[in-house]
């Protein structure tokens, strides 16, 4: 259309100046030599305006494929008058102006996008048949029997089995030293509540045929005498309107899209059979498992947890400050149960705790499971031929059977699930079954009448080449949320549910979530307007419409209320902004460049493009890979036209995976940084 228009423009352009031509005698050659020269002149200007804007549509377009430009050979000089500054403070006031009252018009992506095709595939359910049999229960009078059926399908016979009873030593992460005792084999073996957890090894031909694992629950008097208590104060304190137990089941790196992809059987479960509710525009606070579950368990973030604490102390030291403690103190059995021993957000590079106060935490169970790859290889998913998450999912199960609904006996359960989701998420296809059954579970034993269960995720996809997309970039903010509140609750507590389906449309974070289960405390059945200026609000009170990522406390690089586009960026500013970029990476580790190379830039993998309110102002998501070591970055990069400034917002994050590139830094977060020279 554009060439059309220009060829019509053209044609007019030169009937007028041939007719304004002939009207000049011979006398004035000169005066039509000018205009013949001004005519040539628009025509090349015109002529060169619409081929720059061709040129910009078809880099346009080939940016939206993915590709990137690779300028590792070419000259990173930046202009002398732009300058570059890095702040860890995220933009609070240049979100995009909203034309509607709506303040965040949050970004969704479709799950089977055909661009991202290519990165999806599903796995078969997972199998944990032929592995190593677990072949030893504990029956209802808590004594240990061998299942003789099993014996006889797999192994065949046995010589004896033996016990060890596993406990916690000095921290959370070392098993109390122990030894081998009280062989059985055809009469039972009787428990005491001494032996919580306990490891059963079976021996054939003197060789180890089986291994079991068992973690019982069971009232334990001293927990249900200052159960009693605390819940006789806490409800004269609060007396509050209800008192009703909670389950928080987490799962590592899903994001609401992945969770429509790989386990559409439990999601369609959960909305239609245990009536969930989903949070539609709910958005990360940070980048990994960490930011997120501690802004969900305290209400704060990481800088204001550490203003008198540190991650080389125990968590004990700061136990007040978490939500478990709250419902501890007014009167609840508390759990903690997790997959993983080191990867959870409380023990990676963390110290985790002394002395736990966890009424049910199956720690030195996993600490134990971790000792034999026979029984359990990494990253398979299995304890023996049992699903793991089956074990432990099912050790939820029996505390919320044990206590069974009684408002009287109320329990505060938080599990989280790394290990099957952490490094692919499309193994998550492995274990929609497995997932579909817990809930089935729960629904068939009817043990969800006094529980409201918060069944969520901590982010999306933080690494790999899907990441890297456009979609990728967006699912990472947007991790799922459902809650399931009994159907009673439902009915009598008409007017709470519907400012619970208002705020379902609404931003939400962790925050929120925080807010929520303090409230349920003392929860007196009302509601009301919440405010602006509250970072967290309970999803029992109306969230304003207005509410953007900085009333909410979500930093701007993992804002999904921005709205990112793959507009054309020339060449020099594509420049300044990797470089400024560089900058702020190598800045990280300037004290140890004896034990960190010197990186450099080797591409620029993309360019997102994201205009503030303010003209002088723009954002842009900035993608670079860096050598040696291959190390790719993103961050939110500002430049500021006016100022000729290039400021490195918020947090750095690394997109790929690093381990053996950090083994000479000590500093957990200069880990992504540093590719150590002694490679």
């Amino acid at each position: 259309m554009l060439l059309r228009l220009f060829r019509s423009k053209t044609r007019l352009f030169k009937r007028s100046c041939t007719s304004k031509l002939k009207y000049f005698s011979v006398a004035h050659k000169s005066s039509r030599r000018i205009v013949i020269a001004s005519f040539l002149i628009s025509v090349m200007t015109i002529y060169w305006v619409i081929c720059s804007l061709s040129t910009g549509q078809i880099l346009s377009k080939r940016l939206k494929r993915s590709t990137y430009l690779d300028i590792s050979n070419k000259s990173f000089s930046v202009n002398a008058d732009v300058l570059w500054k890095e702040t860890s403070e995220s933009p609070k006031s240049d979100l995009p102006k909203i034309h509607t009252k709506e303040g965040c018009p949050f970004q969704n992506v479709d799950p089977y996008d055909p661009a991202i095709i290519q990165y999806l595939y599903k796995y078969d359910p997972l199998n944990c048949t032929g592995r190593m049999p677990v072949i030893v229960y504990v029956d209802d009078e808590n004594k240990l029997r061998v299942n003789w059926t099993k014996v006889n399908n797999t192994i065949g016979k046995l010589d004896h089995c033996e016990y060890t009873r596993l406990e916690l030593w000095k921290n959370d992460s070392q098993l109390r030293p122990f030894k081998w005792s009280r062989k059985f084999l055809s009469s039972p073996l009787q428990l005491t509540d001494e032996d919580e957890q306990v490891w059963v090894r079976c021996f054939l031909n003197k060789k180890i045929v089986s291994y079991t694992f068992e973690g019982r629950v069971f009232k334990k008097p001293k927990v249900e005498e200052r159960c009693e208590e605390n819940y006789n104060r806490s409800n004269k304190e609060h007396d509050p309107s209800e008192t009703m137990s909670v389950v928080v089941i987490g799962v590592d790196g899903m994001s609401k899209q992945n969770l429509i992809r790989a386990m559409p059987k439990t999601r369609d479960f959960i909305i239609n059979k245990l009536k969930a509710k989903e949070l539609y525009k709910f958005n990360k606070i940070g980048d990994n498992t960490y930011p997120n579950v501690l802004g969900l368990h305290s209400g704060l973030k990481d800088k204001e947890l550490k203003i008198n604490w540190n991650w080389r102390r125990y968590f004990d030291e700061i136990n007040d400050k978490f939500i478990w403690h709250h419902y501890q103190n007014a009167g609840y059995r508390t759990g903690m149960i997790f997959d993983a021993t080191y990867l959870t957000a409380y023990h990676y590079l963390k110290k985790g705790w002394k002395d736990p106060k966890f009424d049910y935490y199956p720690r030195a169970l996993r600490l134990a499971m971790e000792e034999d790859n026979k029984y359990r290889h990494p990253w398979d998913n299995c304890l023996g031929d049992v699903p793991e998450m089956e074990v432990l999912q099912d050790y939820v199960i029996r505390i919320m059977s044990l206590f069974n609904n009684t408002r009287s006996n109320p329990y505060f359960i938080y599990s989280f699930f790394t290990k099957m989701t952490h490094r692919d998420n499309n193994v998550a296809t492995k274990g929609d079954d497995i997932y579909f059954n817990f809930f089935k579970k729960l629904e068939r034993k009817k043990i969800l009448n006094n529980t409201i269960i918060i069944f969520f995720s901590d982010h999306g996809s933080r690494f790999g080449e899907f990441r890297e997309t456009y979609n990728g970039k967006i699912e990472v903010n947007i991790p799922f949320v459902f809650f399931m509140f009994p159907p009673w609750f439902e009915r009598k507590y008409s007017h709470i549910m519907e400012t619970f389906r208002i705020n379902q449309n609404r931003l939400t974070t962790f925050f929120d979530i925080h807010q929520t289960l303090s409230e349920l405390i003392k929860f007196k059945g009302e509601t009301t307007k919440g405010k602006l200026s509250s970072r967290g609000i309970s999803l029992f009170d109306e969230i304003p419409i207005e509410r953007n990522c900085s009333h909410a406390g979500i930093p701007m690089e993992f804002c999904n209320c921005k709205l990112l586009s793959n507009e054309m960026v020339t060449n020099k500013i594509t420049k300044v902004l990797a470089e400024g970029l560089l900058k702020s990476i190598v800045n990280k580790t300037k004290n140890y460049r004896n034990m960190c190379a010197l990186l450099e830039i080797k591409s620029v993998l993309s360019i997102l493009t994201m205009k503030t309110s303010k003209n002088e102002l723009d954002y842009y998501q900035t993608t670079i890979s860096t050598e040696p070591g291959g190390g790719v970055y993103e961050a939110l990069v500002k430049y500021d036209r006016k100022l000729r400034m290039v400021t490195v917002s918020g947090d750095i994050i690394r997109l790929n995976l690093y381990k053996g590139q950090d083994a000479c830094m000590d500093e957990l977060q200069l880990k992504l940084f540093c590719f150590c020279v002694s490679q």
